[in-house]
């Protein structure tokens, strides 16, 4: 090699070398980070089960259950089973279920129905009692096709667990609002 080529090489490698440092950098400052507002306190959390206030039995359970999923998902607050031993404690009550009609055929049989379920929730600050977030009414809303012999169809226990998952994810963002 020549003194031209050798300085060619190392001119390549320093600039390679410059532009994997750039990537690393760029790459680890765009990096997601899940920003919590609540206080700096609160690291655990108990979910206590929602009530009820529908005709859809079962309702509160799952609900509890989808919400504890994506809490231990979202991995900002550690779930904890005994309220004594929580920063927070997370409580709420379904306040509504409806079902409405969106599309008939010309027969009159229902081609797409639309479910929504409405809850709110308190998670309190369980030392001191005190509100650290209130929401009246979240609301979830989604559709579905009925059984029918010639299209592809949704039961509505399938919509409604989709239904669940979509409030579970809306209660758990507004917690860190």
């Amino acid at each position: 090699m020549n003194l031209k080529t050798l300085r060619k090489h190392k001119s390549r490698v320093g600039c390679q070398y410059i532009c994997v440092i750039i990537t690393i950098v760029f790459l680890t400052s765009c990096a997601y980070t899940p920003i919590s507002n609540l206080p700096s306190s609160v690291h655990t959390v108990n979910v206590k089960m929602f009530k009820n206030e529908t005709f859809q039995h079962g309702m509160e359970e799952r609900l509890t259950n989808a919400i504890i999923k994506e809490l231990i998902a979202d991995r900002r607050l550690r779930v904890m089973n005994n309220a004594e031993q929580a920063d927070a404690v997370l409580s709420g009550v379904i306040t509504n279920y409806t079902r409405n009609i969106l599309a008939t055929d010309r027969a009159g049989d229902v081609d797409l129905y639309s479910i929504s379920l409405t809850a709110s929730f308190v998670l309190k600050d369980s030392r001191t009692n005190q509100i650290l977030r209130q929401q009246k009414a979240v609301i979830a809303t989604t559709t579905y096709v009925p059984k029918r012999s010639r299209i592809e169809f949704e039961r509505e226990q399938d919509a409604r667990a989709r239904l669940l998952s979509d409030l579970a994810d809306e209660i758990v963002n507004r917690i860190f609002e």
